[in-house]
């Protein structure tokens, strides 16, 4: 009998947990079910409308507006004369530069002749003489080069004293008119091609890759009118200031002045994704999904984000999965499903 007693006083000291706090510790989670993902990522960026080419034409040397063939407005084809201005002080200037580079030629020459004759003398010209007569054609074929390069300069600047069109196009402005002066360096005159226009946006890592760019569509929206775009070009980096991509889009004819704002309503067709799940419910690429009662560790693949919550490839539309637990998880773990707060 005194065998059983601390039987006895072990078995009263073990005490039965009550069924609810059993039901404690089950992990509660609140759960969530994968929704269907929109049909197009869009978003909406903001721009100012260009010409496909832009050239602003600026005279060298200030001159004095003799002719002015066209308005703004007027289409010109290349080549056309915009401005004419007046030429003569810079055909002066290139006559002196003409007669600048024949007198350093002359001299040139001189020099030249006046080395071959200290080479003939053989042993008979000092060494100085013959450092000299070197010198000399050194400095003159100096001069020249010199002088020819201000004559090609010169020449320049007559054939800039009639400004044309660099391309066929619209004169978008002019701004002097004929007798007024213009100054060398400045804006006078500005023509654009007005058979495209171009926008320039800043795009996303996710909108730049081989099929996003091949699929994706783009809109030109001003007021209430919608014109097609075509992605022309991107750049092959991001801007390290912004980490957007920048790219071009090409515009069909002439819907919008130049310098008009627009938005740019970007299309990307989200064919890959299966569903969108809230960020939460998404760890190291996995997800708790959740079977009856029981949860099981499932992997899953983001491949974007949109303003609903993440892009995911893996799970069907309409299977639950753990948004929120407390306590750690495991494969076939029993849970309590509970309402967020």
């Amino acid at each position: 009998m005194r065998h059983l007693l601390p039987v006895l006083g072990l078995l009263g000291a073990c005490k039965t947990e009550p069924v609810s706090a059993v039901i404690d510790h089950v992990p509660r989670v609140e759960v969530v079910a994968v929704t269907a993902p929109p049909p197009s990522l869009d978003r909406t960026l903001l721009s100012t409308l260009s010409a496909a080419r832009d050239a602003t034409l600026t005279p060298m040397v200030p001159g004095v507006v003799l002719q002015r063939p066209v308005q703004a407005g007027d289409r010109v084809r290349k080549g056309d004369p915009i401005l004419v201005l007046d030429d003569r002080e810079a055909r002066a200037n290139l006559l002196a530069a003409r007669a600048a580079r024949q007198d350093a030629e002359a001299v040139l020459a001189e020099a030249r002749a006046q080395a071959g004759r200290v080479r003939t003398l053989g042993d008979g010209a000092s060494k100085a003489q013959q450092d000299s007569a070197g010198v000399a054609v050194e400095r003159a074929s100096a001069a020249v080069d010199a002088a020819r390069a201000q004559e090609q300069l010169a020449a320049v600047t007559v054939d800039r004293m009639t400004l044309s069109a660099p391309f066929d196009g619209e004169v978008a402005w002019i701004a002097p008119e004929v007798g007024e002066s213009v100054g060398g360096g400045l804006p006078a005159a500005r023509v654009v091609d007005a058979t495209d226009s171009r926008v320039v946006v800043g795009l996303l890592q996710d909108e730049v890759g081989p099929a996003s760019t091949a699929e994706a569509t783009f809109e030109i929206v001003a007021g209430s009118r919608r014109v097609p775009a075509t992605l022309a070009w991107v750049s092959p980096a991001a801007d390290p200031r912004t980490l957007d991509w920048r790219a071009e889009l090409t515009v069909p004819g002439h819907p919008f002045p130049p310098g008009t704002p627009v938005q740019v309503v970007l299309h990307l067709p989200l064919d890959l994704a299966d569903g969108v799940l809230p960020p939460q419910a998404v760890t190291d690429g996995s997800v708790w999904r959740l079977d009856g009662t029981t949860v099981s560790q499932a992997p899953v693949m983001v491949v974007g984000e949109v303003r609903q919550g993440l892009l995911v490839t893996g799970l069907p539309v309409g299977t639950e999965v753990v948004r929120y637990h407390a306590e750690p998880l495991a494969d076939g773990d029993e849970v309590v499903r509970v309402e967020p707060p």
